[in-house]
């Protein structure tokens, strides 16, 4: 198995990897990790790492490790032959299908987002975009079996690439639910030094425009003072937030907690009354969403405020564990936010109903279980 990020970084797309790695080896799959050697992974994990040389730069390193990383695991694997590559996508992959296709082994390609839409967003040059494109197609086309977080991102790399779907299959995100559990609410407020006489809206995440956090600023101008918003995390669009906060003199209603470790998140979840996911529709609308945060939330049995986005609306309305509301009317989140708030019985049934969706559904055990299927029948 192979990523593109160094093992230590606190993201999402580390979290999604590391934990496929840990609950492949618990199922009796004998894992091999090839990461960069950037950043080694401080904790012991059932899997053996190998860490490929790489630039200590943060801007170079992912070009070094994916030079390195093809005559490496040419090496291992034709000392090793493994039964399945498998690897989460590459900006600059061409050790994948290369290998694959001269040692023969399967290939499997892990697909969480749209990469070129992340690129353009970050402002990366077109004509490297285009370059990553046509690497990206090459391992598409070339994989025995492409993972997909949502339907969404499915179609739309069968389309834009001329793939068969059914090439494709659709395993979305999980949750560690030994990590993520509920606790009790004041004990939690107390361990983080929140205060116990306000009603805490909790969002997790990375502060990224498409997250929507800019909609609970909007809120907290028009709902009462006693609701505070707990920020947990760290993003490009952090400065720009706190300045608009600023701005409308809403200090105190907001605390950014900036870099949480993956396992204090639990604690600023349980310390909350309720949990929210105000993306925006623009970007999370077309290829859906399978998120991690949602996941966090339900285990930590957690009632959900989010915006009405395919991948959300059925879980989240359809099992009973939170409401969505509409993205554009900020009248339509601030009813629904304060009648959940309100309302402890109704809040305590979805929150009996997140705690057993979490673990029947959305465990990573679970979710694993799935991707070793697909492997086994390679």
């Amino acid at each position: 198995m192979s990523p593109s990020f160094y093992l230590d970084k606190n993201s999402g797309d580390r979290i999604h990897f590391l934990e496929v790695a840990e609950n492949l080896a618990k199922l009796g799959c004998e894992v091999t990790v090839f990461a960069p050697s950037y950043k080694k992974l401080n904790k012991a994990v059932p899997f053996k790492i190998i860490y490929v040389p790489a630039l200590k730069n943060e801007k170079l390193y992912n070009v070094s490790f994916e030079i390195m990383l093809v005559f490496v695991l040419f090496y291992y694997s034709i000392k090793e032959r493994p039964q399945v590559l498998y690897f989460r996508t590459h900006l600059f992959n061409i050790a994948s299908f290369v290998i694959s296709w001269f040692l023969k082994i399967p290939l499997v390609i892990e697909k969480n987002g749209l990469m070129v839409d992340e690129l353009e967003l970050k402002g990366v040059n077109p004509f490297l975009i285009k370059f990553i494109n046509f690497i990206d197609k090459l391992n598409l086309k070339s994989a025995k079996k492409v993972i997909c977080v949502t339907e969404g991102i499915k179609k739309l790399y069968s389309q834009e690439f001329k793939i068969n779907e059914d090439k494709f299959v659709v395993i979305g995100n999980g949750v560690n639910i030994d990590i993520f559990k509920p606790m009790d609410l004041s004990v939690s407020r107390r361990m983080m030094k929140l205060p116990l006489d306000k009603k805490i809206v909790c969002f997790v995440g990375s502060l990224a425009p498409w997250q929507g956090v800019k909609k609970l600023i909007d809120a907290a101008e028009k709902i009462e003072d006693r609701v505070l918003f707990l920020i947990v995390g760290d993003g490009i669009e952090r400065k720009v937030l706190q300045e608009e906060i600023n701005n409308k003199g809403l200090m105190e209603r907001f605390i950014f907690t900036g870099f949480v470790h993956y396992t204090d998140v639990p604690l600023y979840i349980n310390a909350s009354d309720i949990c929210a996911a105000p993306f925006i529709m623009e970007r999370n609308q077309k290829i859906g969403l399978s998120p991690l945060k949602i996941f966090s939330y339900l285990a930590c049995g957690k009632a959900v405020i989010a915006s009405d986005i395919k991948g959300i609306t059925e879980i989240i309305e359809g099992e009973g564990c939170g409401r969505v509301f509409d993205i554009s009317n900020i009248d339509d989140f601030c009813a629904k936010l304060m009648a959940l708030l309100n309302n402890d019985n109704t809040r305590g049934k979805m929150e009996a109903n997140a705690v057993r969706l979490a673990k029947e559904k959305f465990s990573w055990n679970i979710v694993t279980k799935k991707v070793l299927k697909e492997l086994e029948n390679l």
